[in-house]
């Protein structure tokens, strides 16, 4: 789940990247050649990473719940295999999370794939607007 949180500044600068391109540089222009590689970057980048936004968000939503105590199967299990797990540093055992601290990050977590997905969403529709009207122009 976290792996998108730890890369979100990187995707978050690609994705902003390819709006800014998709948007400045036409596709009678494509000085920069985004127009030829369209199909490439929907199919390697924003295809699988609407795909990997998509679980995060449902295992997000998951997580919630369950620490919401929402009557969802695993409400109240710790971790998995029913280990506690402590952090120590220099000798002293870090307190635990409180259940408001966990339910507070997920609910950041939420928010944040809600953010990329709306400029997922942007780029897509960018690509998807001006494919299709290269398409009705060549046609004509």
């Amino acid at each position: 789940m976290f792996l998108v949180f730890f890369h979100s500044p990187r995707v978050m600068a690609v994705l902003n990247f390819l709006r800014y391109l998709l948007i400045r540089d036409t596709p009678k222009d494509n000085q920069t050649g985004i127009w030829t590689t369209v199909g490439v970057v929907r199919e390697k980048f924003t295809t699988p990473l609407r795909q990997l936004l998509m679980a995060t968000k449902a295992h997000c939503r998951h997580e919630l719940k369950v620490k919401q105590g929402k009557g969802v199967k695993g409400a109240g299990v710790r971790s998995e295999g029913g280990t506690e797990v402590t952090v120590e540093v220099m000798g002293e055992k870090l307190p635990d999370v409180m259940p408001e601290d966990e339910i507070e990050a997920l609910q950041v977590a939420e928010q944040h794939l809600a953010m990329m997905e709306s400029v997922l969403v942007r780029v897509e529709e960018l690509m998807e607007s001006t494919q299709s009207s290269l398409t009705t122009e060549t046609r004509q």
